[in-house]
């Protein structure tokens, strides 16, 4: 048992020993690297490092080795600062030309170069890798070719001691760093078409695709950073604060975003303090005293790391803190341990805005880890980096009482070692290269993938590699980086913003914690509700914890009020929200309109402390109390009445000669369109709505085309039968069916002219808010009404209707000659003449009486009432005055208007059978018989009586 024991931890122990060696023979940072050397003098310093070994592919690196010295004029070079980023950037080629499966049989190299944070030392630097390493021309440029139509070597000098047309292909480059330095080294790379992936410069000025077009970074813009503090500002409602940031491409473009958004939120942004370069101590301390002297109680620090180090420096020293500031710091220092843990008597409580990443364990545990001053050969500048770290050992020497132990790693040497953003974005940068790279050549060459080196091409290649083609790859590169971060660029070469915030808290008197309380994204800030509640905000003058928000705000305004910015008053002052608008809070900074809930007023619109809150603006329309509104309920019901006691009249008598003779099929139409016309008034004085909107549409042309129509039809075939009555043919189309198909086609014409109305213009309620016009800010009124006809249409229905009219009236006139039962004219005429005045009286009216919409429903209904009334007693009333007063009359008519009637109709029955002369014959004796005889003067004497 023991000795199967002793086997299986021999295999175990040995395969962990394979595992890890064959692990660290993928890093290569034992191989010594080419070092390129610039400078005479005092001033010689290693510029570069170059792979030595032989590769296919060369990735240009503009890193942040070195600060800049700002008491050296010309851009030089001052302390060692970290290289992390360049350990990040190796560690990635290395893992890449380890891994076959991204891009099999194809190596990557490096040329690395210090800019030394210099925008001239960067453009020098970037000149020379594009020269050196790569077969690339201006945008302007082509190529110079030989006869034989290969590039001439000779046609430019050479930057380095490296040849121009060097076989090792520059494919593009990772940095710079700081914005300031990556803005003119992209303008570069633009015209030499070099495509750039920055891991660190986040201004939001590299985002123009126009200056900027082959620049890409792995950092979000600093305009999405600047959305975030905004958001923290506004979560714990501070709407005072102060803004201290450097006076570069960092620091004012971001916080030129961060006062645009603040003052889209309403903050008052009270103190604008650019750090320029060239500031000492005594301007810091300036700084300092101003921005205790503002009752901010809160800070924007959107600087460098140096920046805000001396700044905190400088804020120790003073005597007195008349208050408690909370700080926000950028993401450039957001996570420095070594500035926020010495002076932490001063950041305790600070809130930093970070990208969110996530960090290659391998790169830490299995790559950092195995550097030390005996294995680490590749990067010429690690000693100088390690010296400072072990704080100014010698790690050139050995044997001397200063020597560094060449042993120990920088973990071991530093157990408290920061891991920056920025070393894990360079690795997201060089695999994005390598992503790009691998889908190129995936489209683009044969499988198995053979590239040949010595012309830059591939078995099979279908498009030539140059920055211009690698450009389109890069912009659609989507792929989870070995950090863990997913990357994916928009259309403007940027990366989605994440961020992490971050609370600096004390714990006890030996310890302090950097605690990520939170994250931001897209828009919505999220805090950690385990952590809330310990959330940390300064010091105060005791030097005491402070565990609440500070307040830092303007004079608060009460609810009805907000806050008006003013160029003499960074709070500025309190005004009422008057008219539409109200406040409902103190900490309004404008105000809120109630229109955007609907037709909404102020609660207080005129008064000076402001409306605080929103009501419904009246609504104004004809109402069933009003007076118009009585009076036309009351002849409604009095008119329906009257056609009710007019059919039960003429039902009661529906054989007598007067209401045989007045067609009664026409006269049970005639009343049902009076009757509707009586009914109609009621809906133009009920409250608007689409129903209500749809029935007086539809309705007034239904009742009027209904009554002209039956009057027209009536005329008509009384006028056919008499006109007719000398032939000895039958009149078609007089029998009582077919003058109500006439009656319902004449209608049915107007049906259309209706829903072709509708269809263009569709019945709906029309809200027309109107002011005050002495005060615009008094309460409006809300006038509802139906939306009006289509113009087209309604000229189209008026025209209609009175063509109707027209022919019945004509027909009425030439009707003048028939016998005194069967001729209408004089009351058609009468009626006609009686709508006529109606119509002409309405139309002035209803456009008077337009600023009142409510009036015009009225004169409407009033105008239909009159025309039913009209069109009653002129067609109906003269019929019952004969039934009811004069039934003698009634009685001596039955017999000669029947013996006429059956004369007429026996003549034309029997048309066919009778010779020409005996119809002659017979239509004379009839016409004889029923001609009236001379009354005698008792008889006249008695009809007048009458």
């Amino acid at each position: 048992m023991r000795a199967t024991m002793a086997v299986l931890f021999c295999s175990l122990a040995a395969l962990v020993l394979v595992n890890c060696v064959s692990t660290h023979q993928a890093y290569r940072y034992g191989e010594v690297s080419q070092v390129l050397l610039t400078g005479e003098g005092e001033d010689r310093r290693i510029s570069g490092i170059k792979s030595k070994f032989k590769t296919d592919f060369v990735l240009g690196g503009l890193l942040h080795i070195h600060s800049e010295d700002p008491s050296k004029a010309g851009g030089k070079c001052g302390p060692i600062r970290d290289d992390e980023e360049l350990e990040a950037m190796l560690f990635a080629i290395d893992s890449i030309n380890a891994d076959q499966t991204l891009i099999p049989n194809v190596t990557f190299g490096f040329d690395v170069r210090d800019t030394c944070y210099s925008e001239n030392i960067a453009l020098d630097e970037t000149v020379d890798l594009i020269i050196a390493g790569s077969e690339l021309y201006p945008e302007s440029c082509e190529p110079l070719a030989n006869g034989a139509g290969e590039t001439n070597p000779n046609a430019s000098g050479s930057a380095s001691s490296s040849s121009l047309y060097n076989k090792e292909t520059t494919l593009g480059l990772i940095g710079a760093e700081a914005s300031r330095v990556s803005r003119p080294v992209a303008s570069l790379a633009r015209l030499f078409r070099v495509p750039q992936i920055s891991p660190a410069s986040s201004s939001p000025s590299l985002s123009n695709r126009d200056r900027y077009t082959y620049f890409y970074r792995t950092i979000p813009p600093d305009d999405l950073q600047a959305r975030a503090m905004v958001d923290l500002a506004v979560h714990f409602n501070w709407t005072h604060i102060s803004t201290v940031y450097s006076n570069d491409a960092y620091g004012k473009d971001g916080i030129e975003q961060f006062h645009k958004l603040a003052e889209e939120r309403g903050i008052c942004v009270d103190l604008k303090v650019p750090i320029e370069d060239d500031y000492v101590d005594s301007d810091y301390k300036k700084l300092a005293m101003d921005l205790y002297r503002s009752e901010s109680s809160a800070a924007i620090l959107f600087t460098h790391e140096q920046n805000a180090n001396l700044f905190f420096t400088e804020v120790a020293k003073l005597e007195s803190r008349s208050h408690t500031i909370t700080w926000i710091g950028s993401e450039a220092w957001a996570k420095s341990i070594s500035t926020i843990d010495s002076l932490k008597h001063i950041t305790v409580g600070y809130f930093g805005v970070s990208p969110a990443v996530e960090y290659s364990e391998a790169f830490y545990q299995n790559y950092l880890a195995g550097l030390t001053l005996e294995t680490n050969k590749r990067n010429a500048w690690f000693p100088d980096f390690f010296s400072a770290l072990a704080g100014g050992c010698d790690p050139w020497q050995e044997n001397t009482t200063n020597a560094c132990n060449r042993t120990l790693n920088i973990f071991q040497l530093n157990r408290t070692h920061e891991r920056t953003i920025y070393g894990a974005q360079t690795i997201d940068a060089v695999y994005a290269f390598a992503h790009a790279l691998h889908d190129f050549l995936t489209d683009n060459c044969a499988d198995p993938l053979v590239w040949i080196s010595a012309n830059k091409t591939c078995i099979g290649q279908k498009m030539e590699l140059n920055g211009e083609s690698l450009l389109q790859y890069i912009h659609d590169v989507s792929f989870t980086s070995p950090t863990g971060n997913k990357i994916s660029f928009d259309e403007n070469g940027n990366v989605k913003g994440r961020y992490e915030i971050l609370n600096y808290r004390y714990v006890d008197s030996k310890r302090h914690q950097l605690l990520k309380v939170g994250t931001w994204k897209d828009g919505v800030l999220d805090f950690d509700k385990s952590l809330y509640d310990t959330m940390q905000y300064g010091i105060d003058k005791d030097g005491g914890v402070v565990t609440s928000p500070p307040l830092s705000q303007c004079a608060l305004c009460a609810p009805g009020q907000y806050l008006l910015s003013l160029p003499s008053s960074c709070c500025g002052k309190c005004q009422p929200c008057l008219g539409a608008s109200f406040s409902n809070s103190s900490y309004a900074t404008v105000c809120y309109n109630c229109t955007a809930l609907g037709d909404y007023w102020g609660n207080s619109p005129t008064n000076d402390s402001g409306s605080s809150g929103c009501v419904k603006i009246e609504e104004v329309f004809l109402t069933f109390s009003h007076p118009w509104s009585i009076v036309i309920v009351v002849l409604s019901v009095l008119g329906l009445l009257c056609v009710a006691a007019t059919t039960v009249i003429f039902g009661m008598k529906w054989t007598s000669p007067v209401v045989k003779s007045s067609g009664r099929e026409q006269m049970i139409l005639l009343l049902f369109g009076i009757a509707t016309s009586f009914l109609l008034p009621v809906i133009y004085i009920s409250p608007p709505s689409l129903g209500v909107c749809v029935i007086q549409r539809v309705g007034i042309w239904l009742c009027i085309s209904l009554t002209f129509g039956a009057i027209f039809v009536k005329v008509l075939r009384v006028y056919r039968i008499f006109l007719n009555k000398g032939s000895m043919t039958h009149v078609r189309f007089t029998e009582p069916h077919y003058q109500i198909i006439f009656t319902l086609f004449i209608v049915g014409v107007q049906v259309l002219i209706v829903a072709a109305s509708i269809g263009l213009k569709v019945p709906g309620v029309n809200k027309d808010i109107r002011r005050d016009s002495e005060n615009s800010n008094n309460f409006p009124v809300n006038i509802l009404s139906c939306v009006p006809d289509h113009t087209g249409f309604l000229v189209l229905s008026i025209a209609y209707e009175s063509l109707v009219v027209i022919a019945a009236t004509v027909l009425g006139v030439l009707s003048f000659k028939f016998p005194k039962n069967f001729n209408e004219a004089r009351f058609i005429s009468f009626c006609t003449f009686a709508l006529l005045l109606i119509w002409l009286t309405f139309i002035p009216s209803y456009f008077i009486s337009s600023f009142r919409i409510e009036f015009q429903s009225a004169v409407i209904a009033m105008a239909i009432l009159m025309t039913a009334y009209a069109e009653l007693s002129c067609l109906f009333g003269h019929k019952l005055f004969v039934i009811i007063f004069r039934k003698e009359e009634n009685q001596q008519q039955a017999q000669s208007q029947s013996t006429y009637l059956e004369s007429m109709n026996t003549l034309v029955s029997v048309a066919e059978e009778k010779t020409p002369e005996m119809t002659r014959k017979s239509m004379m004796l009839s016409e004889k018989k029923t001609q009236p005889q001379p009354q005698t003067s008792k008889d006249a004497m008695k009809n007048s009586s009458h």
